[in-house]
């Protein structure tokens, strides 16, 4: 009985202190001690003297089920965390390559300016076609 006020004292803990910066991670950390502390209640139950035979088997399906859904919910969490943080290397990577290019048509075109194959505003089609990316628009995203 001591631990499961102790739990709730640490539930009540992190409900006013808030832990984390990010507000997705206090959430999940106070959904999991939530049902944790249903664990524990469940526990309770289980005892010899609490209850007959086919209520302590009730309780050991529902306490299957609640440690099922904990788990579930937080590999959900865990997966499209993983997913967001693919989709973003991959955006960066695919606007690092057009920067790339980018690049290296204006030194052509700066080339060919010095070699004087290019009057003085005058830019190659490629070079206007391309979307500007500056490096601060890469790093924001």
């Amino acid at each position: 009985m001591i631990v499961a006020y102790v739990h709730l004292a640490y539930t009540m803990w992190l409900l006013w202190n808030k832990p984390f910066e990010n507000r997705g991670k206090n959430t999940i950390e106070m959904f999991n001690e939530s049902l944790a502390l249903y664990l524990l209640y469940f526990l309770r139950m289980l005892c010899d003297r609490a209850a007959s035979e086919a209520t302590r088997n009730a309780v050991s399906y529902a306490m299957v089920g609640l440690a099922m859904v904990i788990l579930v919910v937080n590999m959900v969490v865990i997966t499209q965390g993983l997913v967001k943080e693919m989709l973003l290397r991959a955006k960066r990577k695919q606007r690092v390559k057009v920067l790339q290019k980018k690049i290296e048509i204006r030194q052509i075109a700066k080339a060919q300016q010095e070699k004087g194959k290019l009057e003085g505003s005058e830019l190659p089609a490629k070079l206007v076609k391309i979307k500007c990316l500056t490096p601060r628009r890469i790093n924001s995203a």
